[in-house]
């Protein structure tokens, strides 16, 4: 199951991660209470998919993001490497999370005017996600070791403009939502 564990950082690594993480406002409405019912109703007719995913894939992702973030705050903030690669591990897992969402909830999860969006984002970040419900989902990545969020921004506003969606897809670059 699931275990729900404080991992504390010092005031070093939470400026790190704060400057490597990247948040963008979609806008876009999203039903929770109309994916959890789908979802919900795979998990009792005993849907394969949604079952392996719900009682172990979720937790071990969990587990595996958990271990990440306690790798990234047990690194010493001199060992560049060492921090680059606990943030990378960090954003696999998000990436790791978004397929396993899009996996139980498909299209309600990740609607097609988003997917250019996390493939643009895919050069910029080692991974993203589609977080939060109700009045719009956020987009969370991790910067890559380079990238800035405004490289992030051009990116993810650009694949709107070509790939035709900018009717449906609204993207703002939240600064203040990312206080760890």
């Amino acid at each position: 199951g699931y275990v729900v564990e404080c991992v504390s950082l010092s005031a070093g690594h939470v400026e790190v991660l704060e400057s490597r993480f990247v948040c963008f406002g979609t806008a876009m409405t999203r039903l929770a209470k109309t994916v959890l019912v789908g979802v919900v109703d795979q998990y009792c007719y005993g849907e394969p998919s949604a079952v392996a995913i719900l009682t172990g894939k979720l937790v071990t992702n969990a587990n595996d993001m958990h271990a990440a973030v306690v790798a990234f705050g047990a690194a010493s903030l001199s060992d560049v490497a060492a921090l680059e690669d606990a943030l990378k591990r960090i954003g696999e897992q998000l990436l790791c999370y978004r397929g396993l969402c899009t996996g139980l909830q498909g299209k309600a999860f990740l609607p097609d005017c988003l997917v250019p969006v996390f493939e643009a984002l895919s050069h910029v970040t080692y991974g993203a996600n589609l977080m939060g419900a109700g009045s719009g989902g956020f987009i969370l990545g991790v910067l890559k070791d380079g990238c800035s969020r405004e490289a992030a921004r051009d990116a993810a506003c650009e694949a709107v403009r070509s790939s035709g969606h900018e009717q449906a897809v609204t993207l703002s670059l939240e600064h203040a939502s990312l206080v760890v």
